[in-house]
C-alpha cells in the first residue's frame, strides 16, 4: 500500500501530521486497482476450472456409457470362465 505520510511539496504541518486527502485517494486508488486486476485473474480461473471440470465431466460420462455397453459381455466372460473351471 502507498505510503500516507504526505509529499515532498507538503507543507510542515502536512509532514508531520496526517495523510493528505490526495494521498489516501491515491493509496484507495491504486489499492482498488491492485484487487480488480486479482479478481481478474480468479475469474479466469474460474472459467478454466469450469471448462476441465465440464471436460471431465464428459470423460466420466462417456466411460459409464462405455461401462454400460461392456458389462453385459464381461458378465458373460466371466461366466464362461467359472464354468470352465468347474469342468476341469
Amino acid at each position: 500500500m502507498a505510503d500516507l505520510r504526505g509529499t515532498q511539496n507538503a507543507s510542515p504541518e502536512e509532514k508531520c501530521g496526517d495523510p493528505t486527502l490526495q494521498d489516501v485517494l491515491q493509496a484507495v486508488t491504486a489499492s482498488r486497482g491492485a484487487l480488480e486486476g486479482k479478481i481478474d485473474a480468479l475469474a479466469t480461473d474460474l472459467t478454466v476450472l469450469r471448462d476441465d471440470h465440464r471436460r471431465l465431466a464428459e470423460k466420466v460420462a462417456t466411460a459409464d456409457r462405455q461401462m454400460e455397453e461392456l458389462w453385459p459381455e464381461f458378465k458373460d466372460t466371466t461366466k464362461m470362465a467359472q464354468q470352465m473351471e468347474k469342468r476341469i
